[in-house]
Formats: structure tokens, C-alpha cells, sequence
């Protein structure tokens, strides 16, 4: 029910499958996509996760490197909700983890 900008995910779901899967040599590669509020803390927050099973980096490189798709869909994110997060966890060997989280406030304001 909640309405987000275009082109959000899709930058993620890109780098996701091009840089995470795709490089995979078993064909296993999985892709998960979900969202849901937490209402556990003292604000509501729209969660919306994005999981690969891929190769995975070091997360400190992303900190150090200059990623377009990931940058643009910062600053669309800011535009669009003040106060909300994306961050990346990721383990080489292990997949990556992509978190957006938005007050529910910033979403229906």
C-alpha cells in the first residue's frame, strides 16, 4: 500500500544479479526481494531487503569505490524521505544484503 520513487530497487536488483549471481559458477544463484514494517520501534518503519546468495565483497571496498547505481539511488532515496537508511552487508563468499528503511511518516506525509 505504500508508494515508493521509481527505479528504487532497480539499480540494486541490477548490481544483484550482474555483479553477485552471474559471476556464481554453480548456477545456484538466488535472489530475494521482500518488504515489511516493523513496528517495533518508536516510529513505524517500511523495511525493504534485497538478498543474494553471490560471490559478495569486502564491504569496506564499497565505502572506497564510486558505484553510480548504488550513489543514484541514495540520493533518490534522500530526496524522496528524509530520514531514511540504505546500507549494504556483504561477505565474500557469502552473498550481499541490501537494507532501504523508511518512516512509515515520511512515507504517508
Amino acid at each position: 500500500d505504500y508508494k515508493i520513487p521509481k527505479l528504487l530497487l532497480q539499480p540494486l536488483v541490477e548490481n544483484a544479479i550482474i555483479h553477485g549471481i552471474e559471476p556464481l559458477d554453480n548456477n545456484k544463484g538466488l535472489l530475494n526481494i521482500s518488504a515489511y514494517l516493523n513496528n517495533n520501534n518508536k516510529s513505524s518503519m517500511l523495511e525493504i531487503y534485497i538478498q543474494d546468495n553471490g560471490k559478495g565483497f569486502d564491504s569496506k571496498e564499497i565505502e572506497n569505490q564510486k558505484n553510480i547505481g548504488i550513489s543514484n539511488v541514495q540520493e533518490r532515496l534522500l530526496i524522496a524521505y528524509r530520514k531514511a537508511t540504505l546500507s549494504i552487508k556483504s561477505e565474500i563468499g557469502k552473498g550481499t544484503e541490501v537494507i532501504i528503511k523508511i518512516p512509515i511518516e515520511d512515507i504517508t506525509t
